[in-house]
Order: C-alpha cells, then sequence, then structure tokens
C-alpha cells in the first residue's frame, strides 16, 4: 500500500471512529441526563467534536442525524427506567413535533452558513422547494417510462453498497453503474435529485417492490425495537439503542431517497457498530451504578 493510500485510509479510519465516538457519548451524556439531571461536560465536547466533524464535510445530514439519535437515546432510556408505560407520551409527541418545527425552519440559516447559495429565496419558498421536491421528482419518475429499469441484481439502485462491495469481495471486477439521480427543474426551481426512498424499488423490481421492500424495513425497525424494549443494563451501553438511533433517522430521511437501504445495509454501519462494541468495552462498563427501574 503506497503512503498517499495508507494516508487516506487512516483519515477514513479516524472520521468513522470519531462518527462513532459522538453516538456512543451522546448514549452516555443522555444516561446523565435522565439518571442524574445534569450534562456529562467531556461527553458534550465529544459530541461538538463529532458534529463538527459532520460539518466539515459540507454536509447537515450526519450533524441532524447525531442530534436525532441522541433524541432517540433520551426517549428510549426514560421509558426504560419507566417500565415503558404510556405516562407522558403526549408530552413527548407535542415536543417531537415542536421540535421538527424548529429543525425545519434552520435549515435555511444552517444550509447558508455551509455556503451554499439560497439567498435569493424566501424562507416559504426554501421550505416548499426542500419539501415538495422530493414528490414532484417522483412524479416525473413515474411518468418517463416502464419499471423496472435495471437488468439484474448487481445494477441494483436499492442495494448499490451490497453489490458494490459483493463486487469488490467475489473479485467479479468494477461494477459499471452507479446512483442514477438525475437532478431536476420545475418552473425555473431547482429540485434537485431527491425521489423518495420509492424511487429505488420501483426503478429495481417496478411497483412490486414497493411492498416486499417496505414490509422488509417494517420488520427490520420493529424487530431492532424489540431488542431495544428488551435491554436490561442500565449501567452501559445498549449496542441495540444505539442501533435504534440510526434506525430511526433512516427512516425519516426515506421521504428524501433510500437512506435506510443505503445507511444500514453497508459495511461503513457495520464499521460503526464494530467501533461501539470497542468502545463500550473500554468505556462502557463505567456508567451510572445502583440504578433501579421505577415502580
Amino acid at each position: 500500500m503506497c503512503p498517499k493510500i495508507r494516508i487516506k485510509f487512516a483519515i477514513y479510519l479516524l472520521r468513522s471512529f470519531t462518527d462513532a465516538s459522538g453516538y456512543f457519548f451522546a448514549y452516555i451524556l443522555a444516561q446523565k441526563i435522565i439518571f442524574y439531571k445534569r450534562l456529562g461536560v467531556i461527553e458534550l465536547v465529544i459530541c461538538s467534536l463529532s458534529i463538527v466533524n459532520s460539518l466539515m464535510l459540507g454536509s447537515r445530514t450526519g450533524a441532524v442525524a447525531l442530534i436525532f439519535s441522541f433524541l432517540i437515546f433520551l426517549y428510549c432510556i426514560y421509558k426504560k427506567s419507566m417500565k415503558w408505560n404510556n405516562q407522558g407520551n403526549f408530552g413527548t409527541l407535542i415536543a417531537v413535533l415542536l421540535l421538527f418545527i424548529v429543525v425545519i425552519f434552520s435549515f435555511q440559516a444552517l444550509a447558508s452558513l455551509l455556503g451554499r447559495d439560497i439567498t435569493r429565496f424566501s424562507m416559504g419558498e426554501y421550505l416548499s422547494i426542500y419539501l415538495g421536491a422530493e414528490i414532484k421528482n417522483l412524479d416525473v419518475f413515474l411518468q418517463s417510462g416502464s419499471f423496472p429499469i435495471h437488468t439484474g441484481f448487481f445494477q441494483s439502485q436499492t442495494f448499490i453498497y451490497v453489490t458494490k462491495f459483493l463486487n469488490k469481495l467475489l473479485s467479479i471486477g468494477e461494477a459499471k453503474y452507479s446512483l442514477n439521480l438525475p437532478f431536476l427543474y420545475a418552473n425555473g426551481y431547482n429540485l434537485g435529485n431527491v425521489y423518495t426512498t420509492f424511487y429505488a424499488y420501483i426503478y429495481d423490481f417496478g411497483y412490486m417492490g414497493i411492498p416486499v421492500l417496505v414490509g422488509l424495513m417494517a420488520f427490520i425497525s420493529e424487530y431492532v425495537f424489540e431488542k431495544v424494549k428488551g435491554f436490561r443494563e442500565m449501567n452501559t451501553v445498549s449496542i441495540s439503542v444505539l442501533i435504534y438511533g440510526k434506525v430511526v433517522f433512516a427512516l425519516e430521511l426515506s421521504f428524501f431517497s433510500n437512506k435506510f437501504y443505503e445507511n444500514i445495509f453497508t459495511m461503513d454501519f457495520v464499521q460503526l457498530v464494530f467501533f461501539w462494541l470497542i468502545l463500550r468495552f473500554i468505556f462502557g462498563q463505567d456508567r451510572p451504578k445502583g440504578v433501579r427501574l421505577r415502580e
């Protein structure tokens, strides 16, 4: 391996480890808030550095994913401490709705901070484009031809990262395909290349791909949630809860594109879980002691 490749690989691992550390210590921060009613300064600093690491790549997604997952950790730990009873569910729902509104209305400002040219749009126009482009783009796609379009599994849009990994593993050769997500324009507005998650399913498997792949997505999500409901160790870090944070955010992003299968069915996700296991081995046993579930 040449020096340049080694350096790139080291940087890649460092970024991945920083990303994994952000989620891991966000979980510990959530524990301290729930059990001790205080912020963990060290954990907060680590999470902040992880967010900065994501923003340095010029994307909001990584930063929003960490913040969103942190809220999921808070919810899961709190509900577990309450034995998953229904008390406070309405208040939680209201808080989630308010947070959603705040996040949506802050996206334009955050995009501006990242250097994107959005000054020509009013907030109403920006939100209209941001939240309406997915449906319009999918509609244009559905009217453009017959489906499925691909010619086999190894040209799949849905499982593109799986097939790329299999290509390398089986030495089939470099894949001669990539994500086919053309940018679209309507009435002079750039709608980007977001089509909802249904685009990939229909592209690869036709309309029958929707119930099959949505069903698989639902099964995986429910399975992970059942694992979350059953986690017992309140004085350590639950890997199932960490995974659930990623799964829920991937589900939310499905409104924009095929993020569930692109984020969960990847070696990057496997690597993330591997780093979490290492971090739990090193740090995860020194959690709040003597905590008892509330009656």
